[in-house]
């Protein structure tokens, strides 16, 4: 998967919420969000007619969403986008038959964060986060749940820049600045490889994937004792990251008693 493809629904989004409904991005946008189960149905033509757009512009659109072309777009959207490819809904089950099962999930997994904080060394990192000029690198699914604790952090005086590309941040060589990599399987850490390794202060990841190798990081923070195989790692960023964050945040309030 490349980086594109992981901010592609952030993206989106953004076009959504952000520009005027009668903007060709957002017509755009909004059919791509409407057909994105079925998008491999989709040629240029088609969208052209019912976007009441040009091919030229739908191209320049492929670009600004990353992309070489539209067929470059569309293969993306069909190889990673489709309902029944989203990393949770597995084996058939696209939901919860019981909701008590995704309550007991989320309790098993806050009870393994609680005692893996305790276990690692955490309190390195909210020194980190605390003290240092901090990039944070998080993909565009994880964006959003992130971007609620930077808002935090600026009110306590901190220094938190939050970005979903590597090739958006000028990063400081200074001792006071650090990167921190949020990467649940590892896939979003792989894309930044090329990047990353150029930069020489140091770097952290926080994953759940244990088995997870990359020589270009200082410091990893585990934030699940199972393997990744046996983790819903949609839900797992929802509740426990923010979880996490909420921690984090929590103890640097407490530096100001």
């Amino acid at each position: 998967m490349k980086i594109e493809d992981m901010s592609l629904i952030n993206k989106l989004t953004n076009i959504l919420n952000n520009i005027v409904y009668t903007d060709p991005y957002w017509l755009m946008a909004k059919y791509l969000v409407d057909n994105i189960e079925d998008f491999n149905k989709i040629n240029i033509h088609k969208m052209s007619e019912e976007c009441f757009v040009s091919r030229a512009t739908i191209r320049r659109f492929a670009i600004y969403l990353g992309y070489k072309n539209f067929y470059d777009l569309k293969r993306s959207i069909d190889n990673n986008f489709c309902y029944k490819k989203v990393s949770y809904k597995k084996q058939g089950d696209y939901f919860f038959k019981d909701f008590n099962a995704l309550t007991n999930l989320i309790a098993e997994y806050f009870a393994d964060i609680n005692e893996l904080i305790k276990k690692n060394n955490f309190s390195r990192l909210i020194k980190t986060v605390s003290n240092k000029k901090i990039y944070c690198l998080v993909s565009g699914k994880l964006y959003g749940i992130l971007l609620s604790f930077q808002e935090e952090l600026i009110i306590c005086k901190k220094e938190f820049y939050l970005f979903t590309n590597a090739k958006q941040c000028s990063f400081s060589n200074r001792e006071n600045s650090e990167i921190i990599v949020i990467s649940a399987s590892g896939k979003f850490a792989d894309t930044l490889n090329e990047t990353i390794s150029k930069v020489k202060i140091k770097k952290n990841l926080i994953t759940i994937n244990q088995k997870y190798k990359n020589a270009n990081y200082d410091s990893v923070y585990l934030m699940s004792k199972k393997d990744i195989s046996d983790v819903n790692i949609d839900i797992f960023n929802k509740y426990i990251l923010t979880y996490l964050m909420d921690y984090i945040l929590n103890e640097i309030r407490k530096e100001k008693l």
